[in-house]
């Protein structure tokens, strides 16, 4: 008999309102970056890419994402619960920016919104939360799993679960929106 232990879920949904939100969304953060040209600064390497507030679920214009967000996150919330949105944030990166391998403190969930790509689009890579698992590179040939990206396609996994984007040559800007996700009081 065999189990599999400590598996890391990746949960990958279609956002079905992707084209109706991507022209709002895109204006709204061309226009936060005007207002806040700064952004967050981490004092970390990223590459040049810009980091919003974590308050995007309080603009207007991403409550019908934040909205589709929270109903398709019924799947991944535990048996008779809800999931909300803790926070959201805007990022955009330019050719060679880049994410450093991080975490989301705080939460059950964290997620990212493809909603707008570079070409060639650049992937999301998740690490092994499993530190020093040399099983792993025996068995799955990797401590790493890159996933493709696809615009108005949302990725939500646990809080705690590495991941970074390596700095790459594409043209145009990667412009993904991140979040958190609680219980719901």
């Amino acid at each position: 008999m065999k189990h599999d232990l400590f598996s890391s879920p990746l949960h990958v949904f279609d956002v079905p309102c992707h084209a109706a939100l991507k022209v709002a969304l895109i204006e709204d953060i061309r226009q936060w970056r005007e207002e806040d040209p700064e952004g967050i600064d981490r004092g970390r390497p990223d590459g040049g890419t810009w980091e919003s507030h974590h308050t995007a679920q309080h603009r207007p214009a991403f409550a019908p994402l934040a909205g589709a967000i929270e109903a398709v996150a019924e799947e991944a919330a535990p048996p008779g619960k809800r999931l909300a949105i803790g926070s959201m944030w805007a990022n955009v990166a330019r050719e060679r920016g880049f994410r450093v391998p991080h975490y989301h403190a705080g939460g059950l969930w964290a997620g990212v919104y493809y909603l707008a790509l570079g070409d060639p689009p650049v992937p999301t890579t998740f690490l092994d939360p499993r530190g020093g698992a040399p099983h792993a590179l025996v068995y799955n040939h990797t401590d790493s799993f890159e996933l493709p990206a696809r615009e108005g396609e949302l990725l939500l996994f646990p809080v705690w679960l590495l991941h970074y984007v390596r700095p790459r040559k594409f043209a145009g800007e990667r412009v993904t929106v991140s979040l958190k996700l609680s219980l719901a009081a």
